[in-house]
């Protein structure tokens, strides 16, 4: 379980492919304290395992089912990554919960600014358009963020320039993908 508040970007150094098993190294500094074998962090999102630290980086393995339903296929050497470290109890929840299922991958339709800030519009799969609502809860690409509009099949998110400079949204480009994860309070109240 997460928050969607972002600890850190990591950078991806490291991509291998071995038998439909790909295999990532990511460079970080913060979320590297206390984080052990086994362990889970968010990574843009998506819960994954570590499966081996070090001091400057740590690896995790990605199936090919989380490679169709999150934007890993397309991470390459160099991408940053949105992490966080998986909540303990007792942790302040400053976001919303975020379990690390990512739901779909959602493309930019279009970004504008709006002063220091921005607006990005974003597709809206019919899947998900029950549980997306003005004003509720999302995570995208793991940040915890406020629906601002919703229209037919889309849907906007308005980014603070704190968030813009924290997490991987500060180089967002219409037709990039991003991991939507919808709230998981209104999965359950709606189903």
């Amino acid at each position: 379980m997460f928050s969607g508040i972002i600890q850190e970007m990591g950078q991806v150094k490291q991509v291998k492919e071995r038998r439909q098993v790909k295999t990532f190294t990511v460079q970080v500094k913060k979320v590297l304290k206390g984080l052990q074998k086994g362990d889970s962090v968010s990574v843009n999102g998506a819960c994954m395992t570590v499966i081996r630290q070090n001091k400057a980086s740590f690896v995790f393995e990605v199936m090919p089912e989380t490679l169709g339903v999150t934007n890993f296929s397309a991470l390459k050497i160099g991408s940053l990554v949105n992490l966080e470290d998986s909540l303990r109890i007792g942790d302040k929840l400053s976001g919303h919960f975020v379990s690390g299922h990512v739901d779909s991958v959602v493309k930019v339709k279009k970004v504008s600014e709006k002063g220091d800030s921005k607006r990005i519009y974003f597709s809206l799969p019919k899947k998900c358009a029950k549980y997306v609502k003005r004003k509720g809860s999302v995570a995208l690409n793991g940040v915890s963020l406020t629906v601002s509009e919703k229209k037919g099949a889309q849907f906007s998110v308005d980014l603070i320039p704190f968030t813009l400079k924290e997490t991987n949204f500060k180089k967002i480009a219409k037709g990039d993908m991003v991991n939507l994860e919808v709230d998981v309070l209104a999965r359950y109240v709606l189903d």
